[in-house]
């Protein structure tokens, strides 16, 4: 059973997620100079996504943010982290291709959002609840974008197997 975790604690793993996430596409963005801006468009906004978190702090000091650490995931933050850990070290080394790349991403995006990383309980303040839909959102939005670039790409390969 997971240890007793602090509000602050959850606040910080989810931006250390954030910001790994954005720091995995800021070196895709490096890696697939074709594809920069889209990469780095993604890597920005995990940015904002960090810096939303980050308010949150504030809004828990001032009494104005309230939630049980408990409904987040933390073991899942956890891992995810070390996902975005390994990803990072793949890309620096070279060992990654652009399909890899999106694939990672969409299980990265798809995992958030299946874990319910974002999800609103009834409960919730008002502006945890703005948050989090604005994360969940940008969230969904990532793997629509990832999956239809993913999907360009997967026809791009497959083709120029054919063609082989």
């Amino acid at each position: 059973m997971e240890d007793m975790i602090s509000q602050n604690q959850i606040i910080d793993l989810l931006a250390e997620n954030e910001n790994a996430m954005a720091e995995l596409y800021a070196g895709y963005a490096k890696k697939f100079l074709l594809f920069k801006d889209f990469w780095r468009q993604i890597s920005e906004d995990e940015y904002s996504h960090a810096a939303w978190i980050n308010t949150l702090r504030d809004k828990m000091k001032a009494k104005t943010v309230d939630f049980l650490p408990s409904r987040f995931p933390a073991d899942a933050i956890r891992q995810n982290i070390e996902y975005i850990k390994i990803k990072k070290k793949e890309t620096l080394e070279g060992n990654i291709s652009l399909l890899d790349a999106l694939e990672s991403s969409i299980h990265l995006e798809r995992g958030m959002l299946e874990r319910k990383f974002f999800e609103v309980f009834e409960d919730d303040s008002l502006e945890l609840q703005i948050v989090l839909e604005a994360l969940k959102f940008s969230t969904e939005q990532h793997l629509r974008n990832v999956k239809k670039r993913w999907q360009e790409e997967k026809l791009g390969a497959d083709f120029e197997k054919r063609t082989a």
